[in-house]
């Protein structure tokens, strides 16, 4: 089928337009929020599959991408470049974006997260759930693929790195420097915003998931190099219901694919 997307812009300061992809879809059926991982965007293949596969289901989606300091950010930011964003600044983002939903319909809202876009999700339900009775309307979380940063078995940041970048922010240090941040070997940016990633370890993902209290979904696959996986089976303590799929990797290509949206298609929550 042809999916009938459109692209939404918001203005949301002086400098900055953030956009997003909309579905709209059936009046009974929730909106799931999908969430694109570290330095992505809502073009990235697997959200963009989710997102056609959840609206031929009947759902409206909303895909955005956090802007990382980019207005109407469309491409995928490398590495190299020079990184004006803080996770601080990315919940602010997906705020804006509950309250646009909140504020276009009365229906129930899913959050979906991939990879890191599940840490980003999970950390703002953890802190805007108390203060905001929009989120009210959020009624499930599901997760896919959850690295973290400073400890999974491709991140280039090192404790060096970090008790450098924590010097740095004690001197009131501003400049620009290169660190190593989850998949990136030179990541250029401030102490104070390198440390607002590279500070959401293990440790911290389990505490906040453990402040939610909506039904919460794992799910990673048993291939899946860019995550540990013993700790990952570990998140079942904090009350979220864990699925895994055999043989799929971090993105869950070629035929796993299908066992992923079979997996999604049982969970998901249908009003």
């Amino acid at each position: 089928m042809a999916f009938q997307s459109k692209t939404i812009t918001l203005p949301y300061s002086d400098k900055l337009d953030l956009i997003a992809d909309y579905y709209p879809g059936e009046r009974d059926k929730p909106t799931v929020l999908l969430l694109h991982g570290f330095l992505l965007n809502k073009d990235f293949y697997t959200i963009k599959r989710l997102a056609e596969a959840l609206n031929d289901w009947g759902y409206s989606v909303l895909t955005p991408s956090l802007s990382l300091g980019i207005s109407q950010r469309t491409k995928s930011l490398d590495c190299e470049a020079i990184h004006l964003h803080s996770f601080k600044r990315d919940l602010k983002e997906i705020d804006y974006w509950i309250h646009w939903l909140a504020n276009k319909q009365k229906k129930s809202i899913v959050l979906f997260g991939h990879s890191s876009g599940s840490i980003h999700l999970i950390a703002y339900l953890a802190h805007y759930l108390p203060q905001n009775p929009q989120l009210q309307r959020v009624k499930q979380l599901i997760l896919l693929s959850i690295p973290d940063f400073g400890e999974h078995p491709y991140s280039y940041e090192t404790r060096q790195s970090i008790e450098q970048a924590e010097k740095l922010l004690k001197a009131d240090d501003h400049e620009l420097h290169h660190f190593g941040l989850s998949y990136c070997k030179q990541y250029i940016t401030t102490a104070a915003d390198f440390l607002s990633y590279a500070r959401l370890n293990k440790a911290y993902i389990s505490h906040q998931l453990q402040q939610i209290s909506i039904p919460k979904i794992l799910i990673f696959g048993d291939q899946d190099k860019r995550i540990d996986q013993q700790w990952n089976q570990s998140l079942k303590k904090t009350g979220t219901r864990l699925y895994t799929i055999a043989g799929a990797n971090h993105f869950f290509d070629y035929e796993y694919e299908f066992d992923l949206l079979d997996t999604i298609e049982r969970i998901i929550i249908k009003k």
